[in-house]
């Protein structure tokens, strides 16, 4: 359950496509429409296009092999953008393996707005225009770059960019650009520099926060089908036209080219090898072909699907009413490994998911150190489950804290003092508690005169006036995200869960489901399988996670006929025996469950 860096792998192959499955337009096809609706009774085919190559290939392995090593134009280019700049060798070699050097005409467009991140370009040469609901917003020109945002927050595309002059640039696709970023702090700040000293993760919460409402704005704007339709296939074309750059080392073997054969007079005589001897080399370098393959690990992660495990009696409420569960609620766990070279060789011909690190491996203290904190990650996001799921069951939850923190500043909020991370903590002299506080106090003083908040900012207290909002902003809000301080939920019953050797927070949507069948007047299960993958919080809202195809192969293969997984994900799961049903908070995947016979 535990999330991991995602890079570039293989996708599934193309089988062959019978009567029910039809092309749509690509989302960065400008014949397509304003986005695509994935309901319960649709899912999409998502595949790749070139340059990810399924199955094993030799010359494409040894051409990553000896871009370990290599240096040329290529890697000079990318180590003089500025956000490369001053990077160790062995780290550009890394971005060379990832980054394809392309071009682009006037008109071309780049990324599309409101759609899913999946390219991250760094621009070399050329001028691009970035446009938002119809008006020019901005320009990018050499050394910029554009798509971080969206990849790193799992939100829709910001605003168009469309190529105003030729371009050339790197083009990066986002499973390779979280394993490029992840260990790199300086790489970090230059793409977010408003984030705070060692606050990555931090940050990449807060854009995933931003994210959830970005969505649900966009899908208020996707046309809603009339009736059932077939599934959905369409592919993801990188844009641009191919750059090939010099300075690869050993062309015959990367190419596949032979110098050409000797001439006779160039070849020397020799004595043949005894057979004897030729037999004793072969059995030893065999023999130390296979320690060395059991013996050396390769720089890789595979992820492994485990069985599926039935939690439906892994949960005992005490102190309120419960009724039986009447079906199976499945928790889909998967495995990362670090396998030999025998096992990876396998693992590439199986067409396993897989994933480089980079750096010393760990020692036995952080192994144990990182266990343990997945472990309690994902005790916490079994506590969150148990209130979102009674909220879901109609139970109510006394909720607290000690103040409204600033996440982020949204829309008109610059022309306010506050700053990210302040804390307010009373509105008029009013003391606040939760982050909803802000605005019930703000709207009810209207009419009175502006607002005063009391604002903790760095050890200091501050008063910040808010003025009267006026227009459109006339609602009594304030343009800023906000959550609870120190969030605390008091349930009106206990809650004790089965411990699992299990880590990560991606359980947290099925335990929700089986608490709210539990919790609730309804059978919701009804006898039927139900697979489940997702972070919860409190409030009920479903964030995304990793490993959902490998879940959904997993949930495929236990016979579950519904998998509730994040909306912004349901496009990766494929089983046709399996039916993805994305979901943006444990409320929606309740009334899912209740409408089905």
């Amino acid at each position: 359950m535990r999330g991991t860096r995602p890079t570039r792998w293989p996708p599934p192959p193309e089988g062959p496509r019978d009567d029910s499955t039809r092309s749509v337009p690509a989302p960065d096809d400008p014949q397509a429409g304003p986005g695509l609706q994935i309901g319960p009774d649709h899912h999409a085919d998502v595949r790749m296009a070139e340059p990810y190559r399924t199955g094993f290939d030799l010359r494409t392995e040894l051409r990553v092999l000896l871009g370990r090593v290599a240096w040329g134009d290529h890697h000079r280019r990318l180590a003089a953008h500025p956000v490369l700049s001053g990077l160790r060798r062995s780290v550009i070699r890394r971005w060379a393996l990832a980054a394809d050097e392309v071009e682009l005409d006037p008109g071309d467009v780049l990324l599309r707005e409101d759609r899913i991140g999946y390219w991250f370009f760094l621009v070399q040469e050329g001028t691009a225009e970035l446009v938002k609901a119809g008006r020019k917003v901005g320009q990018l020109g050499p050394g910029d770059h554009v798509g971080d945002v969206a990849i790193l927050g799992f939100g829709p595309q910001p605003a168009l960019v469309r190529a105003t002059t030729p371009m050339r640039v790197f083009v990066i696709e986002r499973r390779a650009f979280f394993g490029l970023i992840y260990d790199q702090p300086v790489v970090q700040r230059r793409l977010l520099p408003d984030m705070a000293e060692g606050g990555f993760a931090a940050k990449v919460r807060e854009l995933r926060a931003a994210a959830t409402a970005d969505w649900r704005r966009v899908a208020r704007s996707w046309p809603q089908p009339a009736a059932r339709t077939t599934p959905l296939s369409f592919t993801v074309v990188r844009p641009g036209r191919s750059v090939r750059s010099s300075g690869w080392p050993f062309p015959t073997l990367l190419l596949g080219q032979p110098s050409g054969p000797a001439r006779p007079d160039e070849v020397a005589v020799r004595q043949p090898v005894p057979w004897p001897v030729r037999i004793g080399a072969g059995v030893v370098a065999v023999a130390v072909l296979v320690i060395a393959g059991f013996a050396y690990h390769p720089p890789m992660m595979v992820v492994t699907p485990l069985k599926p495990i039935d939690i439906s009696q892994d949960v005992t409420v005490t102190g309120t009413p419960v009724h039986g569960v009447h079906g199976r609620y499945l928790l889909l766990p998967v495995r990362l490994d670090r396998p030999s070279a025998w096992s990876a060789l396998l693992a590439v011909a199986s067409r396993r998911r897989r994933f480089p690190i980079r750096g010393r491996a760990p020692s036995v203290s952080e192994l144990a150190e990182v266990r343990r904190q997945d472990e309690e990650l994902f005790r916490q996001a079994q506590q969150e489950a148990a209130v979102a799921g009674a909220r879901a069951a109609g139970i109510d939850v006394h909720a607290g804290g000690d103040g409204a923190r600033v996440v982020q500043l949204a829309g008109s909020g610059g022309s306010l003092a506050l700053r990210p991370d302040d804390v307010i903590t009373a509105v008029n002299g009013a003391a606040v508690h939760l982050g909803s506080d802000v605005e019930r106090l703000v709207r009810g003083h209207q009419g009175a005169g502006a607002s005063v908040l009391t604002v903790e900012r760095e050890g200091r207290t501050v008063f910040v006036p808010v003025p009267l909002p006026s227009g459109r902003e006339g609602q009594g809000r304030l343009p800023v995200v906000l959550e609870t301080r120190h969030a605390s939920f008091s349930l009106p019953f206990q809650v004790s869960f089965r411990s699992r050797p299990i880590g990560g927070p991606s359980g947290g949507l099925v335990y929700a489901l089986l608490l709210a069948d539990m919790l609730g007047s309804r059978d919701l299960a009804h006898g039927r399988t139900v697979a489940a993958t997702g972070a919860v919080d409190s409030s009920g809202v479903v964030s995304a996670v990793g490993f959902v195809a490998e879940k959904g192969e997993a949930a495929a293969g236990s016979h579950a006929g519904d998998f509730f997984l994040p909306a912004v994900q349901a496009a990766l799961v494929h089983q046709a025996s399996l039916r993805p049903r994305g979901v943006l908070s444990v409320d929606e995947a309740v009334r899912a469950l209740l409408d089905q016979p």
